[in-house]
């Protein structure tokens, strides 16, 4: 008589009797591995087992949290089978047109006070390495972090990284998108005859740059978050994803895809630097120069309301703001002697009507200029 193996055995007995509760494509979510950064402002969570990402940042005074929540899940095809994965949240790096594991280890390295490394050999299951170097600033809202990727494979790569970002549903993206220009792989885009505030849509979009931002405004939960990433000014794109109409929650995307490099085995890519800021009491931007929000805001009495917020201290500065129509004609024009500001302090600087609605103006601070940006008519 032919016997089956003991273990093989036991197998057949046991699934008779869990046949009743199972069911398939099952999916359970399960808490990860967290590592955290605190200061007064904000409290920042990193989850090192899925890509180092930024799994979480917190408002402290309010609660509130910025970002669209971060789940980790087993998905089990049959009793035999399981996948462990995470969902697509959180910021972290990627590689555009490349496939990476989302549940891939980082291990965490102490730094000083505030900061915090996460580094890996082979990122997302690849030959590249990766070092995060994140700073939390120890008196402002402001997260930093800076990115080196190392060629440790025995070929030449050609990557782009790529910042997939969403805010906390509903949130919405503003985007400060050239009205044309060439996007990598697209080709020249013509999205409008000037530089706008772009605000979301249904389905994919692919927008040259007009300034290295890309923001998200929380309706009705009076806070701004935005990250700046200069080098995206050097040939990358902004791209962003909205879900299909009629869909809840609403989600909206704002994604940075930075200019391509070569690396040679054993090379090491520039460095990449961020930054995300925050921006208690403000529900839009139009502009951002040097770490300050600036938002024209249109009240129901057709007046605007001209809006500074700081996420870092400053010192005592003049702020000169002009405002333009369509036409380019002058609608305001005036200089500020601000004082000294805290981190997070936010202030009305004017209360104005205007002959008509701004489309384009430029605002500088001290020796720093920026444009200011609006939406589509």
């Amino acid at each position: 008589m032919r016997r089956f193996p003991a273990a093989l055995l036991a197998l057949a007995l046991c699934l008779p009797a869990a046949a009743a509760p199972w069911r398939r494509n099952r999916t359970e979510y399960f808490p990860y591995r967290r590592v955290t950064l605190e200061n007064p402002f904000l409290t920042v969570v990193f989850a090192p087992g899925q890509l180092g990402r930024i799994a979480s940042i917190k408002v402290k005074k309010s609660g509130t949290e910025l970002l669209d929540e971060f789940k980790l899940c087993r998905y089990t095809e049959t009793p035999l089978f399981s996948l462990d994965k995470g969902n697509f949240q959180g910021i972290r790096e990627l590689l555009w047109r490349r496939s990476l594991s989302g549940v891939s280890p980082m291990e965490p390295i102490s730094g000083k006070e505030g900061e915090i490394f996460l580094e890996t050999r082979a990122y997302g299951g690849s030959t590249l390495g990766l070092r995060r170097r994140a700073r939390l600033l120890p008196d402002a809202p402001v997260l930093e972090f800076e990115t080196v990727l190392t060629n440790n494979g025995g070929a030449e790569e050609h990557i782009s990284l790529w910042y997939n970002l969403q805010g906390a549903p509903p949130a919405r993206p503003l985007i400060p998108a050239a009205g044309q220009g060439k996007v990598p792989g697209r080709g020249e885009v013509k999205l409008h005859d000037r530089a706008f505030l772009f605000t979301g849509t249904h389905g994919n979009s692919n927008l040259p740059p007009a300034a290295p931002w890309a923001a998200f405004a929380l309706p009705g939960r009076r806070v701004l978050w935005a990250m700046e990433c200069p080098e995206i000014l050097a040939g990358g794109f902004f791209y962003s994803w909205g879900s299909p109409a009629g869909k809840v929650p609403v989600r909206r995307t704002a994604e940075f895809v930075l200019p391509s490099v070569t690396l040679a085995p054993g090379a090491a890519a520039p460095v990449v630097r961020c930054r995300v800021m925050v921006f208690p009491g403000l529900d839009g931007i139009n502009a951002l120069c040097s770490g300050n929000a600036f938002e024209v805001a249109k009240r129901n009495s057709g007046d605007h309301a001209l809006n500074l917020c700081t996420s870092v201290s400053r010192p005592a500065e003049k702020l000169l703001c002009e405002l333009r129509n369509r036409d380019g004609k002058i609608l305001y024009r005036r200089e500020f002697d601000l004082p000294r500001r805290q981190a997070g302090e936010c202030r009305t600087l004017d209360t104005v009507k205007l002959a008509g609605p701004p489309v384009s103006g430029t605002l500088r601070l001290g020796e720093n200029a920026a444009g200011i940006f609006f939406e589509k008519e």
